[in-house]
């Protein structure tokens, strides 16, 4: 059986999945990825910069406690 909680994520990362540009996102990767899990921070080195060297868009953007989604290379 689900809990609450598990059934308010699945609503939020369903809702990204449909409207991905809906908040800023930074891609990293899986090694990054289970780091955060266990609570550390995403630092700038574990984000991918984009294949002609720019930053990802809204990067320059955020502000304190401001929410991202964050995705793993080869996901969409």
């Amino acid at each position: 059986m689900l809990t609450c909680d598990v059934c308010w994520w699945r609503g939020v990362v369903y809702f990204l999945w449909r409207y991905p540009d809906l908040i800023p996102t930074l891609t990293t990767y899986p090694d990054v990825f289970r780091k955060l899990e266990g609570g550390a921070d995403l630092m700038l080195p574990g984000v991918i910069i984009s294949d002609h060297g720019s930053l990802p868009a809204g990067l320059g953007e955020f502000s304190k406690d401001q929410g991202c989604a964050v995705t793993l290379c080869g996901n969409r």
